[in-house]
C-alpha cells in the first residue's frame, strides 16, 4: 500500500504541477495581452496627433506657397507685365479656391476669403494693363503677410 500512496501522490503532484503550470501561463497570456492592447491604444492616440499636426502643417505650407507667389504675381504686375501677371494671378485664384474647403475653420480662412474676393476686379484691371491691378497685388499681398504674422 505504501507504494501506492507514493504513485497515488506522484500522479498527483504531476498533474498538479500541470494544471499550476497551465494557470500561470494563462494569466500571463491575459496580462501581456493587456500590456498589448495599452500599447496599441496608446500608439494610436499618438498616431492621430501626428496625423493632426501633419495636417495643419500641410494647410500652413500651402497658404505659405499661395502667398510667396501672390508676392511674385504682385511683382510681374509692378514691372508692368501684366500678361504674365494676369496668367499667373489666374493660377493662384484657381489653387485658393481649391484651398478653400482646406481651410474651413482655420485661422487662414479670413485671409483666402480676402484674396478671392478681389479676385474679378484685379483680373478685369490686369486684362485692361491697368497699374492699379499691382497696386492692388501688393496690399493683397501685404496684408497676407500681415495676417500670417500675428499667427
Amino acid at each position: 500500500m505504501t507504494k501506492k500512496i507514493l504513485i497515488l501522490l506522484g500522479v498527483a503532484l504531476l498533474i498538479g504541477a500541470g494544471l499550476g503550470g497551465w494557470g500561470m501561463r494563462t494569466m500571463m497570456g491575459k496580462a501581456t495581452q493587456k500590456a498589448v492592447d495599452a500599447a496599441m491604444e496608446a500608439e494610436r492616440a499618438q498616431c492621430a496627433t501626428v496625423k493632426k499636426e501633419r495636417g495643419e502643417l500641410e494647410r500652413h505650407a500651402k497658404m505659405t506657397d499661395l502667398r510667396l507667389r501672390l508676392g511674385l504675381v504682385a511683382i510681374q504686375a509692378g514691372k508692368m507685365n501684366y500678361g504674365l501677371a494676369r496668367t499667373e494671378v489666374e493660377g493662384v485664384f484657381k489653387d485658393a479656391a481649391a484651398l478653400e474647403g482646406l481651410m474651413k475653420g482655420s485661422p487662414d480662412e479670413r485671409e483666402l476669403q480676402m484674396i478671392l474676393s478681389r479676385r474679378e476686379q484685379v483680373l478685369a484691371d490686369l486684362a485692361v494693363g491697368n497699374p492699379a491691378a499691382a497696386v492692388a497685388l501688393e496690399q493683397m499681398y501685404s496684408a497676407s503677410l500681415a495676417g500670417a504674422g500675428s499667427r
